[in-house]
């Protein structure tokens, strides 16, 4: 090899390396831009499911002021075919006494045996 063909063999070489530390450089600033464009998405994701929540719980606080809202119907004015019966309970209470539960009657050992339950109003 003469001088000509060595300092252009070195010239590519040279040029060869400087392209793959550009490539590589490239590449080290493509994986951070993913990296941070990944957090950015979980941000938009944690935000979307904030403001859907904030929604909801909204929409929910509108349901129970428009129902306190709401005026009371007068009893009196209610026909006679829709008022309550006369022995109606004037307190809200459930009575379970000497309860038992079973999957199956050919089962002879229940699930709860004699229970009793009392829910008051």
């Amino acid at each position: 090899m003469n001088d000509i063909e060595s300092s252009t063999y070195r010239y590519r070489r040279f040029y060869i390396f400087c392209v793959l530390v550009f490539i590589l450089c490239f590449l080290i600033f493509l994986r951070t831009v993913i990296s941070q464009l990944i957090c950015l998405n979980a941000g938009r994701v944690l935000h979307n499911k904030q403001s859907v929540e904030v929604e909801t719980q909204m929409t929910s606080v509108e349901r129970i002021l428009e129902y306190c809202s709401l005026e009371q119907e007068p009893s009196n004015q209610l026909s006679f075919k829709y008022r309550s019966p006369a022995n109606w309970p004037s307190q809200g209470r459930i009575v379970f006494k000497n309860v038992s539960m079973s999957h199956s009657k050919e089962l002879n050992s229940p699930l709860i045996g004699s229970s009793s339950y009392f829910i008051n109003n």
